[in-house]
């Protein structure tokens, strides 16, 4: 299949007040996002859960974003390896009501934490990561699946944010750590002294976290004079 074509893949809706989530799959992502929204904009959606949060939030405090373009055939496994890596049937993090992919009597509670940890594994003991993430990023690259998934298709085409809406997404996240954050434990050797992540090491020395990750990722000798490292890599 070319890449030009390939529409197939697993999607998030995210609600930006609360961070909560949504996975789901489809065969052609910007049709079943337009779907989303006409049956949420008229109250049918068949999860009450997802529905009760758009009626209270409103549109314009939802994202829809793809999280990974796939062949039809891994849509089953990878909705179920993303509902399970973001927590999603947690009520604290997540609107799925079920644990991903179709027909899902099919699959007995073994059979998808099989599936899930399959993945897993095929992300941590490859550079299936980087591919994925270059796949995705030459997808968005390409203005004709770009235009499938941005524009009039997108729920907030020709919408904006208003003041009380952003207000509500700043406040949402006082106190929450970035989704992007990396949460990787640091060691810091001459201080012989161990952080939950860079972000909490740099604020209590007053460092960059960005330097003391690159010195991590053995990019650069030292940060603030200091030596560091992750902790718990390859366990």
């Amino acid at each position: 299949m070319q890449k030009d074509t390939l529409v197939s893949g697993i999607y998030c809706i995210e609600n930006l007040s609360t961070n909560k989530k949504y996975i789901g799959q489809s065969v052609n992502i910007s049709e079943r996002w337009k779907k989303h929204i006409s049956e949420l904009n008229s109250g049918l959606h068949h999860n009450d859960y997802l529905q009760k949060a758009w009626n209270k939030y409103g549109i314009e405090n939802f994202k829809f974003y793809v999280l990974e373009y796939c062949p039809i055939d891994r849509l089953n496994e990878k909705e179920i390896y993303y509902i399970d890596y973001y927590d999603t049937l947690n009520r604290d993090k997540g609107y799925n009501l079920k644990s991903g992919g179709q027909d899902h009597n099919s699959y007995s509670t073994e059979s998808r934490r099989k599936m899930s940890e399959s993945v897993k594994k095929s992300y941590l003991n490859s550079n299936l990561k980087s591919i994925r993430s270059s796949d995705a990023i030459n997808q968005w690259k390409n203005p004709k699946i770009k235009e499938k998934i941005t524009g009039k298709n997108n729920g907030m085409y020709g919408r904006h944010h208003t003041e009380e809406a952003k207000k509500k997404i700043a406040d949402a996240k006082i106190g929450k750590p970035s989704s992007r954050r990396n949460t990787t434990p640091v060691f810091c050797i001459e201080l012989n002294k161990e952080f939950k992540d860079a972000a909490e090491a740099a604020k209590e020395l007053s460092l960059d976290s960005s330097a003391i990750l690159k010195v991590c990722r053995k990019q650069r000798k030292t940060c603030g004079g200091y030596t560091w490292e992750f902790l718990n890599i390859g366990k």
